[in-house]
């Protein structure tokens, strides 16, 4: 007959007074714990009553020991955080029985967005000091995350004017009622009107978005129209090929913007399309986010630059030098137009102009090494481009033909491409999938994190940094560095 080990849901026993007993001394909660101990906290501290009026409030150390052991663990809505509160036996002991509501948690988390988004810069900054992110390579990508709202709430400019002027009628019929309250015995609740003010809200910052983009594209289609009428008056000729599209200078009331988050657009992703935001990361070699970032852009051409600079940033802080640090983009983030200005900080870096597998791999290097024959560079493999950056127009004299008119965007090219066709270069940029893809998979995957839970892109990029502060502390964590950083 089988034996099974007696288990009584109902037994009492006598627990160890020592939370220590109970928890694993290098518990990811002790962790998280030291790490506060050496991070600045003032900011957070500065927005409290500084007199004794007003009730007792929780620490604002403890309430980020309670969001962070959440959102390591997937769970970032305020219920379920006071639901782990209550069951997680290491929160437990950290709380006993003062839990927080879950109203508590939601507040503290909108009051203090800003102090919440700048601690991912205090934790990356002790990771670097502390010698822990490889500093060598960074890979930098992006992915599309969904906003909180619907892609069945984008509304046209005529359906917001109507409902905008509808919300105006009610505001002022719950004003009229509220009013006529007052002289009644009955309680005044001023919930609905609060909820359609918000709503009102939404719907004026759709149509000013809406109101604004349309401008933007009056004002490009003015400037294109002036400069091909320029050059029809001094060549005698009209253009050849499609005529511009006549924009008008009244706003298109078929033009649509989202009600539930106006900041949000519709994102192309590889499932298809999403109603969110463009996330931006920049990862080391061994798996640590130093950078991250969060745009309405719905592609990458115009976030290699903010991105680098802010690994610039990263490195003065920490006294660092990026000579010959490697840095690695899919050809999304291929504009040569940046390229001079990141040459000038020493990246190493690698971006191809077409996708990986369009990349010729048996290219000769013969041009190539007569065009840098006179630099102090050694070897094919290891090219420097802010030194071919310095020398770009004696590159370009030597490689192309001196009778025609230098074109610095061109030679950047041509020393991109032949530079990515090398075994080397080739060798560098498959580092770029394992470095940065599989952090988004385990962002989404492991993590569970697959929309935001807040509106509005400052917001969301609060939010954002949060969880890529999150996840380098679980990360240094796993991999051991908890004894490292808290030995003292």
């Amino acid at each position: 007959m089988a034996q099974f080990k007696v288990v009584n849901l109902f037994q009492m026993r006598l627990l160890p007074t020592d939370p220590r007993k109970w928890i694993e001394d290098n518990d990811l909660i002790f962790f998280i714990n030291g790490i506060l101990d050496e991070l600045n906290l003032n900011g957070f501290y500065e927005k409290y009553r500084p007199d004794n009026w007003g009730g007792k409030g929780y620490d604002p150390k403890v309430m980020l020991i309670i969001i962070m052991m959440g959102y390591c663990n997937g769970i970032r809505e305020s219920r379920r955080i006071r639901e782990l509160c209550k069951t997680d036996i290491r929160l437990r002991s950290l709380l006993g029985d003062e839990i927080p509501d879950h109203s508590t948690i939601s507040r503290f988390i909108r009051k203090f967005s800003t102090e919440i988004e700048n601690l991912f810069e205090q934790v990356t900054d002790l990771l670097i000091k502390e010698n822990i992110i490889d500093t060598t390579v960074f890979a930098i990508d992006g992915t599309k995350m969904r906003a909180n709202a619907s892609m069945q709430s984008n509304k046209s400019l005529n359906s917001i004017l109507k409902t905008i002027e509808s919300l105006q009628e009610k505001i002022v019929k719950s004003t009229e009622n509220m009013l006529n309250g007052l002289n009644s015995d009955q309680p005044i609740n001023r919930l609905p009107i609060q909820k359609i003010e918000e709503q009102l809200s939404r719907y004026e910052q759709a149509k000013e978005i809406i109101e604004n983009r349309h401008a933007e594209d009056y004002d490009e289609y003015q400037k294109k129209l002036t400069e091909r009428n320029e050059i029809e008056c001094r060549t005698g000729k009209k253009i050849r090929g499609r005529k511009l599209t006549p924009v008008s200078k009244e706003t298109n009331t078929k033009l649509k913007c989202n009600t539930s988050d106006p900041q949000s657009v519709i994102q192309k992703g590889k499932i298809g399309f999403v109603q969110g935001f463009n996330a931006q990361i920049t990862v080391s070699k061994n798996h640590f986010i130093i950078a991250a970032d969060l745009v309405a852009d719905q592609n990458d051409l115009n976030q290699l630059l903010p991105m680098v600079n802010s690994i610039v940033e990263s490195f003065l802080r920490n006294d660092l030098n990026p000579q010959s640090t490697v840095l690695l983009a899919d050809a999304g983030y291929c504009v040569y137009q940046n390229m001079p200005e990141i040459f000038e900080h020493g990246f190493d870096l690698y971006i191809p102009s077409q996708k990986e597998y369009k990349i010729p791999s048996n290219v000769s290097n013969e041009l190539f090494a007569l065009a840098i024959s006179d630099i102090s560079i050694i070897g094919l493999n290891n090219i420097v481009p802010c030194v071919l950056a310095t020398y770009g127009e004696y590159v370009y004299r030597e490689w192309m033909n001196d009778e025609l008119d230098w074109d610095y965007n061109k030679v950047i090219h041509d020393l991109m491409a032949i530079k990515m066709s090398s075994p080397s270069g080739r060798e560098n940029y498959r580092k770029r999938k394992w470095i940065v893809e599989s952090i988004f998979g385990y962002l989404k995957e492991g993590m569970k994190i697959l929309a935001f839970l807040r509106r509005g892109l400052d917001r969301c990029r609060s939010e954002w940094k949060f969880i890529c502060t999150c996840y380098n502390l679980k990360r240094a964590w796993k991999k051991g560095f908890s004894s490292r950083l808290l030995a003292e």
